[in-house]
Parts: C-alpha cells; structure tokens; sequence
C-alpha cells in the first residue's frame, strides 16, 4: 500500500505503492500518481481481486485473473449464412479436457448443442453449423481434469435472419406501373415452420404494412439453404421499402434488413387513375411527386367550368390516394389537372357516366 511517514488524505492507504509498481506495471493504475505520457487502461490483479472479494460482478479485464475461461464472443462465419464462430480466451494452466456449447432459441431454455474434446479444439474456437433462423443466446461450459463442470458467467447473443435481400423492376406497363420482384435467403437448418410475411413502406418514412405472406419451406428441404421469392405487381410510381419479417408458429419472428426501390416517372407530378374508368360516383388516383411540395387538384369539363379544386400536401416519391365524389356530376368527360409547387404536371381525362 501506499503508506508514506506523513498521512496524505486522498493517497494513503487508498492506493498501491509507486515504487513497488512502478510505472505501467500491471498494478501502476492504483498507485497514486501517474507519471507523464504513462496510459493505464486495466485496474491489474490486485484491485480486480479486492472487487472479487466484496462480489462485485467483474468485465472480461478482471475475469483473466480468476477464471479458467473469459471473454467469449460470437461472430458470424464468412459464406455461412446459418452458422456463427464462438471465440474465447483461456489461461495457461487451465487443463480443460472438453468444450461443451450451449445454446437458447428465443426465451427457451438453454441446450446442449457441441461437445467437443479439448484436443480437437485449436485457437480457442468453435463453430456451430446450421443454426437456421432465430434469435440465440449461447454459453461455453467446459470440463476440466478432475471431471468437475464450470460455466461462463457472460452470454453472447446474436440474431440470423433472411439474408440476400434484393429488390429488383422487372417491367413496367402501359401506365408506368413497376413490377418488383423481391428474393432472399433461408439459412441452412430453419424450420420449416417459419413463414414469411412481406412489409412494405412508401416515400422516405412510415410504418411497414403487410402486403403479403409467402409459405414456409418444405420440410424435406429445411436443412438446405434456400431462395424464395415474392413478386409485387402494378406498383404505382414512387420509392418503397420492403423488408421479409420471418415468423414461426410460436410467434417467435426476426426481421430481414430492408432493401429499397424506386419506380421511376416523368415530370414533377404523376397521377394513376381514374379508376374506375367510366367513372359512377367516386374517382380514385394514386398522386406521387417526385419532391415534397403542394399539389392543386382541378377538374374541369368540356367548356372550361372548374368543377372540382383540392389542395394536397404530398411527400416525395410517396403515393398518396386522392377519392373524388362525381356523384353530382352529369355524364360526360371531364379533365383532371394536376399543378405542383411552380411547375405544371399532368392533364388526365375521364368519362364520368351516370
């Protein structure tokens, strides 16, 4: 201890002696000064053992000292899509004659998955193949020579789920509307009990919504890697997001990252509709605007009388539906002008019959 003739409040007792651990020795963090340009980053042997001796939970920096085993961690494995690489350290003399990894899907309980004899274990490594998809927890025990059985304190969690997103337009129609098609991965080893719902979200924000649901593999095949796909069609002009959320018949689910595509158009302004086309009572339109601005809505008939005008607030590259009641219109065609913030878009033309 630090313990000079006169008692200085602060520095005695409360530090390690500077000249026994002298400068950025393993124990220098707890001396009382520190000399310059000198860089401690760990508390050393001594302080970790006083933290362990009043039983405060300890960082891997500490755990080197006491345990057999310490700072496991999990990493995924370059072209494996369904396995991960659990890497730990070990001390000298810790003698392990067996790795056992356990592992816990979602908030099950914890299972014995590898058991491997220490002599076929090199570079403190283990690599746990076609785990499918889910949320997992794991834990490294080990067995040492005299047969008794120790646990990792820490538990490393990782997520598996679709991989390979991709979003790609594969044709567009007579009224600019894009095909998409979306495709991704399942991981070696998913049950076949997962199915995968399709989410969707327009312009640059906004909650995913649902748009479809495509069935699990087949049983047979749930220990290969697989390709599945879903194709949306007559997608109105616009940018979108879609991500693969997949979910088990527990409710158990992870979710793909999201992967983003833009159906072009020409002009400021586009408009899909009417539809119905004759119109009876209500026009409907898809409005996107290639910028977030206002859009004024006019309709006008055959000798230039506006009989209709709505001002829309539209997002960038977000369809928006626009609904016209011409329940009160008489039958003829009339002429939907759309105008945005200083530019002039698109003129439409419907037949209102009643």
């Amino acid at each position: 201890m630090y313990a000079p003739t006169e008692y200085e409040l602060g520095s005695s007792i409360a530090h390690l002696d500077e000249g026994t651990y002298p400068f950025e020795s393993t124990n220098a963090l707890m001396t009382p000064f520190a000399d310059q340009a000198e860089t401690n980053r760990l508390p050393g042997p001594i302080v970790c053992g006083q933290l362990f001796d009043m039983g405060w939970p300890l960082g891997m920096g500490c755990e080197q000292y006491f345990r057999d085993l310490f700072a496991v961690s999990v990493q995924e494995v370059e072209g494996q899509s369904g396995s991960r690489t659990l890497t730990w350290s070990e001390q000298d003399n810790a003698n392990i004659q067996e790795y056992i990894v356990d592992r816990r899907y979602f908030d099950e309980d914890f299972e014995e998955i590898k058991r491997v004899d220490a002599s076929e274990v090199t570079g403190s490594t283990l690599t746990v193949e076609d785990l499918g998809l889910g949320a997992f927890a794991f834990r490294l025990r080990w067995v040492k020579e005299d047969g008794s059985v120790e646990t990792s304190p820490e538990q490393v969690r990782d997520t598996i789920t679709v991989q390979d997103v991709g979003t790609t337009i594969t044709g567009r129609d007579e009224q600019e509307r894009g095909t998409v098609d979306l495709s991704w991965t399942v991981p070696p080893g998913t049950s076949s009990d997962f199915a995968y719902r399709i989410e969707r979200r327009t312009g640059e924000g906004g909650a995913f919504q649902p748009v479809a649901t495509v069935p699990p593999i087949n049983e047979d095949d749930a220990g290969d890697e697989q390709t599945k796909r879903y194709t949306a069609e007559r997608q109105t002009p616009g940018r979108y997001e879609y991500r693969v959320r997949a979910q088990d018949k527990a409710g158990n689910a992870v979710t793909s990252a999201t992967r983003a595509v833009e159906i072009d158009f020409e002009g400021d302004v586009y408009a899909l509709g009417p539809y119905p086309n004759p119109v009876r009572e209500t026009a409907s339109f898809d409005l996107t605007a290639r910028e977030s601005q206002s859009v004024t809505v006019e309709v006008y008939n055959t000798i230039g009388e506006r009989v209709y005008r709505d001002q829309r607030e539209v997002r960038a590259q977000d369809p928006s539906f626009l609904s016209i009641d011409a329940s009160q219109w008489a039958s003829g065609v009339y002429f939907l002008r759309l105008r945005g913030d200083g530019s002039v878009g698109q003129t439409k033309k419907m037949i209102v019959v009643q």
